[in-house]
């Protein structure tokens, strides 16, 4: 029943990062349109993402554009470095089971939305957060922009950290976004 509430509840506040992660986008997109899964763009996004979790310094290098913008679920931006970062948080936190295009769609200029579900174990420490060995299913919207050298120069990301600080059994919220 609870997990029923929180599908109901994702639903409905879906439209929220939804409408945000247009407006992040460059040129606050106002129409969309569905793209497959095997759109090449979308693809180029899930190797990167895939790469990320081996290897996350090899991934940002390989795949982003040196004057990457990173913006996080907090709201942060971040450059390569900081990415990287963040990155190596994830990678070294959880093993990942699964990463999975859902749905995707072109926005204006070129900028793509995703939405990606991750299926992944809380096997090591996460922020300051010890290890649950619980599994963690996380579905994130990301926008996404590349450059003419198809290198991601900006990339937006929103995901459920309700989900994932139930997951790893966090208290402190900032602490959990990397803000403390």
């Amino acid at each position: 029943m609870e997990r029923r509430k929180f599908i109901v509840g994702a639903a409905m506040a879906a439209s929220v990062p939804l409408a945000v992660a247009c407006s992040r986008t460059q040129n606050n997109a106002s129409e969309f349109q569905a793209l497959p899964v095997s759109d090449e763009r979308v693809q180029n996004f899930m190797k990167y993402y895939n790469e990320f979790w081996t290897d996350p310094a090899k991934a940002v290098q390989q795949y982003t554009a040196s004057d990457l913008v990173y913006t996080s679920t907090s709201g942060q931006d971040f450059d390569q470095a900081g990415l990287t970062g963040r990155l190596n948080d994830w990678a070294q936190g959880f093993t990942r089971v699964k990463s999975e295009p859902v749905w995707a769609a072109a926005l204006d200029k070129g900028e793509i939305l995703i939405i990606l579900r991750d299926t992944s174990v809380h096997s090591g420490e996460f922020r300051g957060n010890a290890a649950t060995n619980r599994e963690l299913v996380d579905d994130s919207i990301f926008t996404v922009a590349y450059d003419s050298q198809n290198k991601i120069t900006r990339y937006s990301q929103y995901a459920d950290y309700g989900g994932i600080s139930d997951t790893v059994g966090a208290e402190n919220l900032s602490q959990l976004h990397g803000m403390a």
